[in-house]
């Protein structure tokens, strides 16, 4: 209510500070020319009728005057815009996988014949991988927990890495002999005459039990046992053969 009459007041004091328009002047027609002579009728401008705005001293009295408050600014529909700067995060760098140590490094192996590959294998995929063996024999075996006496058939064929016996008992390959011809140094040599014959050793194993004359390791590739012999027959002081037996039963 305050507001419009605030505004009644305003245009009533505008409409009384505002000049009268002037009146227009009375216009005689002049006497008709002939064509000829005849000039354009210049265009009359009309100036716009200024209006005189008031003071601010002028509000001022019309609102005393009348009572009347000026509004105030209503602040419920202000704006406040905050603008908020946010780092632009950088990607971090790809990492780079660490050098592995060399000391930490799987060993690499020469491997002149892999034994893994025969064990638990039929006569025939054996004979497909090593040939015709050179020589045979058969028996009678005794297997324990439990114990139980059955036949055996052993082959013995001659591969690339030496000569490779292997005993096959109720079909399958269970012991595996193979008699290197590279010269391996017992005991130093080990390890390296079993990474030659392709079994996965790392640096520095300790074997489980041995003798002068052989050495017994365990946890290789998932075997029961790998036992490494020296040839005190015809090379004392080399390793005589590697062999492996898969399982308990066949020892």
């Amino acid at each position: 209510m305050k507001r419009t009459l605030y505004m009644i007041a305003i245009l009533a004091l505008v409409a009384g500070c505002s000049d009268p328009r002037a009146e227009a002047p009375a216009t005689t027609t002049p006497p008709a020319e002939s064509p000829a002579t005849a000039t354009p009728p210049a265009e009359s401008a009309q100036q716009p009728t200024a209006s005189a705005k008031p003071t601010e001293a002028q509000k001022a009295e019309i609102a005393k005057k009348y009572g009347i408050e000026k509004p105030e600014v209503p602040t419920d529909n202000v704006r406040v815009a905050v603008v908020v700067g946010f780092a632009q995060s950088q990607p971090e760098p790809a990492s780079t996988p660490e050098a592995v140590p060399e000391a930490e490094r799987p060993p690499e192996q020469d491997v002149l014949f892999n034994m893994m590959d025969i064990v638990n294998q039929s006569e025939t995929a054996v004979e497909a991988l090593l040939g015709t063996p050179i020589k045979t024999e058969s028996g009678e075996w005794t297997l324990h927990r439990p114990e139980e006496k059955t036949t055996f058939t052993r082959h013995v064929y001659a591969a690339e890495i030496g000569e490779v016996k292997v005993i096959f008992i109720k079909g399958k390959a269970v012991r595996i002999e193979v008699k290197p011809k590279e010269a391996f140094t017992f005991p130093d040599d080990a390890i390296k005459a079993m990474r030659a014959a392709g079994l996965t050793v790392r640096d520095g194993l300790e074997p489980e039990s041995g003798g002068p004359h052989f050495l017994d390791f365990a946890g290789i590739d998932g075997v029961y046992a790998v036992r490494v012999l020296e040839d005190l027959e015809g090379s004392p002081g080399n390793i005589g053969y590697i062999m492996i037996v898969t399982a308990d039963r066949y020892t």
